[in-house]
């Protein structure tokens, strides 16, 4: 079970990488390194001391940056490109502060993080314990320039589950 602690603690990426993936092997590990980088090269994790560059010089993460990367992880599964994943990272920063944010940390209780996008917008939320199709019902009446029936789908995920799975 995660529980929300305030700690000094960094990662190194392969600690990082391994407290997402502890039992995979090391090439698979090897990849998932390598999205870490790429993510990290495009602002969607923020290393302790800023990114750095050339070899020799080791990133370090926060907790915080852990628990982002483990959500991009599960966002990855689903195939969604990296601008979508950007406009989560901007999200995300509002959410740390939400009472549903400290729920999924403390593990007592299933929060949802649902997503839905098409071309012109990128529409988040949080949850507790059930999906809400406020991205399939809401947004083209709220925008006249949006059509409603362009959002076909919305991906949920349980974000108290990907807390749990790590050991920070």
């Amino acid at each position: 079970m995660s529980y929300m602690v305030m700690t000094n603690q960094t990662y190194s990426l392969k600690q990082l990488a391994r407290l997402i993936y502890p039992a995979v092997p090391e090439h698979e590990l090897e990849q998932f390194m390598r999205k870490v980088r790429h993510w990290t090269a495009c602002d969607l994790l923020q290393p302790v001391d800023g990114k750095k560059t050339g070899t020799g010089v080791s990133r370090r993460y926060s907790v915080e940056e852990v628990r982002r990367a483990a959500i991009l992880a599960e966002i990855a599964r689903y195939r969604v490109p990296v601008p979508v994943i950007g406009d989560f990272a901007l999200a995300m920063d509002n959410y740390q502060d939400r009472a549903e944010w400290k729920t999924a940390l403390k593990g007592k209780e299933s929060i949802l993080l649902q997503f839905a996008w098409n071309k012109d917008f990128t529409n988040w939320g949080l949850n507790k314990n059930e999906p809400n199709l406020f991205a399939l019902t809401s947004m083209g009446k709220e925008r006249d320039d949006i059509d409603p029936f362009s959002l076909a789908s919305a991906i949920t995920i349980n974000l108290t589950k990907v807390f749990a799975r790590l050991a920070v």
